[in-house]
Protein backbone atom coordinates (compact mmCIF):
# COMPACT_ATOMS: atom_id res chain seq x y z
CA UNK A 1 0.00 0.00 0.00
CA UNK A 2 1.27 3.44 -0.92
CA UNK A 3 2.12 5.90 1.83
CA UNK A 4 0.49 9.32 2.09
CA UNK A 5 2.42 12.54 1.55
CA UNK A 6 2.21 13.21 5.28
CA UNK A 7 3.71 9.82 6.11
CA UNK A 8 6.60 10.42 3.69
CA UNK A 9 7.13 13.94 5.03
CA UNK A 10 7.26 12.60 8.60
CA UNK A 11 9.81 9.96 7.56
CA UNK A 12 11.96 12.56 5.83
CA UNK A 13 11.99 15.02 8.73
CA UNK A 14 12.57 12.21 11.24
CA UNK A 15 15.63 11.18 9.23
CA UNK A 16 16.88 14.67 8.29
CA UNK A 17 16.03 16.72 11.36
CA UNK A 18 15.69 20.47 10.70
CA UNK A 19 15.13 20.72 6.95
CA UNK A 20 13.79 22.90 4.17
CA UNK A 21 10.93 21.89 1.88
CA UNK A 22 13.44 21.24 -0.93
CA UNK A 23 15.52 18.98 1.34
CA UNK A 24 12.37 17.10 2.36
CA UNK A 25 11.31 16.60 -1.27
CA UNK A 26 14.82 15.52 -2.30
CA UNK A 27 14.77 12.93 0.51
CA UNK A 28 11.40 11.64 -0.71
CA UNK A 29 12.63 11.45 -4.33
CA UNK A 30 15.66 9.45 -3.18
CA UNK A 31 13.71 7.04 -0.94
CA UNK A 32 10.63 6.72 -3.17
CA UNK A 33 12.11 6.87 -6.68
CA UNK A 34 8.96 5.51 -8.36
CA UNK A 35 6.72 8.21 -6.89
CA UNK A 36 6.06 11.49 -8.67
CA UNK A 37 7.01 14.33 -6.32
CA UNK A 38 4.74 17.19 -7.37
CA UNK A 39 6.52 20.21 -5.90
CA UNK A 40 3.42 22.38 -5.44
CA UNK A 41 1.45 19.57 -3.85
CA UNK A 42 4.25 18.61 -1.45
CA UNK A 43 4.91 22.26 -0.48
CA UNK A 44 1.24 22.63 0.42
CA UNK A 45 1.27 19.37 2.38
CA UNK A 46 4.41 20.37 4.28
CA UNK A 47 2.67 23.59 5.34
CA UNK A 48 -0.46 21.62 6.17
CA UNK A 49 1.57 19.28 8.41
CA UNK A 50 2.90 22.30 10.31
CA UNK A 51 1.35 23.25 13.63
CA UNK A 52 2.52 26.86 13.61
CA UNK A 53 3.08 27.94 9.99
CA UNK A 54 1.10 31.13 9.30
CA UNK A 55 -0.66 29.45 6.34
CA UNK A 56 -1.42 26.08 7.96
CA UNK A 57 -4.98 27.22 8.73
CA UNK A 58 -5.70 26.87 5.01
CA UNK A 59 -5.42 23.08 5.47
CA UNK A 60 -7.93 22.32 8.26
CA UNK A 61 -8.19 18.64 7.36
CA UNK A 62 -4.47 18.21 8.03
CA UNK A 63 -4.21 20.52 11.05
CA UNK A 64 -5.69 17.95 13.44
CA UNK A 65 -2.80 15.60 12.74
CA UNK A 66 -0.06 18.24 12.26
CA UNK A 67 3.36 17.17 13.51
CA UNK A 68 5.87 19.70 12.14
CA UNK A 69 7.20 22.88 13.73
CA UNK A 70 8.15 25.72 11.39
CA UNK A 71 11.28 27.64 12.38
CA UNK A 72 10.56 31.14 11.06
CA UNK A 73 14.14 32.40 11.24
CA UNK A 74 15.59 29.57 9.11
CA UNK A 75 12.40 28.78 7.11
CA UNK A 76 12.93 25.10 7.94
CA UNK A 77 10.82 22.41 9.56
CA UNK A 78 11.42 19.93 12.36
CA UNK A 79 9.26 17.51 14.31
CA UNK A 80 7.19 19.35 16.92
CA UNK A 81 7.80 18.52 20.56
CA UNK A 82 4.89 17.09 22.59
CA UNK A 83 4.68 20.42 24.46
CA UNK A 84 4.42 22.38 21.20
CA UNK A 85 1.78 20.00 19.90
CA UNK A 86 -0.29 20.27 23.10
CA UNK A 87 0.07 24.05 23.28
CA UNK A 88 -1.12 24.59 19.70
CA UNK A 89 -3.81 21.92 19.81
CA UNK A 90 -5.62 23.39 22.79
CA UNK A 91 -6.21 26.90 21.41
CA UNK A 92 -9.02 26.70 18.91
CA UNK A 93 -9.72 23.07 18.08
CA UNK A 94 -12.17 22.68 20.96
CA UNK A 95 -14.69 25.09 19.37
CA UNK A 96 -14.29 23.86 15.80
CA UNK A 97 -16.67 21.36 14.23
CA UNK A 98 -15.45 17.80 13.89
CA UNK A 99 -14.10 17.19 10.39
CA UNK A 100 -13.67 13.65 9.13
CA UNK A 101 -11.54 14.02 5.96
CA UNK A 102 -11.84 10.34 5.07
CA UNK A 103 -15.63 10.68 4.73
CA UNK A 104 -15.82 14.38 3.78
CA UNK A 105 -18.10 15.13 6.73
CA UNK A 106 -18.27 18.10 9.11
CA UNK A 107 -20.41 17.23 12.12
CA UNK A 108 -22.02 14.54 9.95
CA UNK A 109 -22.82 16.88 7.03
CA UNK A 110 -21.16 16.07 3.67
CA UNK A 111 -18.82 18.87 2.55
CA UNK A 112 -16.16 19.35 -0.12
CA UNK A 113 -13.41 21.92 -0.43
CA UNK A 114 -12.81 23.63 -3.77
CA UNK A 115 -9.19 23.28 -4.90
CA UNK A 116 -7.17 26.10 -6.44
CA UNK A 117 -8.04 24.64 -9.84
CA UNK A 118 -11.79 24.63 -9.08
CA UNK A 119 -12.04 20.88 -8.50
CA UNK A 120 -13.98 19.18 -5.73
CA UNK A 121 -14.10 15.62 -4.46
CA UNK A 122 -17.65 14.42 -3.91
CA UNK A 123 -17.88 12.86 -0.43
CA UNK A 124 -18.11 9.07 -0.51
CA UNK A 125 -21.49 9.04 1.29
CA UNK A 126 -23.01 11.18 -1.46
CA UNK A 127 -21.48 9.03 -4.21
CA UNK A 128 -22.90 5.92 -2.57
CA UNK A 129 -26.39 7.41 -2.01
CA UNK A 130 -26.66 8.59 -5.62
CA UNK A 131 -24.90 5.60 -7.14
CA UNK A 132 -22.24 7.82 -8.71
CA UNK A 133 -19.19 6.23 -10.25
CA UNK A 134 -16.13 7.37 -12.13
CA UNK A 135 -17.04 8.77 -15.54
CA UNK A 136 -20.60 9.79 -14.60
CA UNK A 137 -21.72 13.23 -15.74
CA UNK A 138 -23.11 15.81 -13.32
CA UNK A 139 -25.34 18.77 -14.08
CA UNK A 140 -25.08 21.96 -12.01
CA UNK A 141 -28.36 23.88 -11.68
CA UNK A 142 -28.92 27.11 -9.74
CA UNK A 143 -32.39 27.57 -8.21
CA UNK A 144 -33.01 30.62 -5.97
CA UNK A 145 -29.28 31.01 -5.27
CA UNK A 146 -28.99 27.33 -4.29
CA UNK A 147 -26.65 25.10 -6.27
CA UNK A 148 -28.13 21.72 -7.12
CA UNK A 149 -25.95 18.92 -8.43
CA UNK A 150 -27.74 16.18 -10.34
CA UNK A 151 -26.68 13.07 -12.16
CA UNK A 152 -26.88 13.94 -15.86
CA UNK A 153 -27.62 11.99 -18.99
CA UNK A 154 -26.81 13.05 -22.52
CA UNK A 155 -29.23 12.14 -25.24
CA UNK A 156 -27.81 12.02 -28.75
CA UNK A 157 -30.23 12.22 -31.63
CA UNK A 158 -29.24 11.32 -35.16
CA UNK A 159 -31.14 12.89 -38.07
Amino acid sequence: MSKTHAEKIREAVTDLGLSSPNEIMDWIRKHYPNDNVNTRSYRADIIGCSINHSSSHHYPSMHERAFLWFEKDTKKYRLASPEESAKMGSKEEKNQPFFDPAQGLVDGVPVAKISVTGQIAIPAVIQEKLGLKSGDLLAFVINNNVLEVRKAKIKIEVE
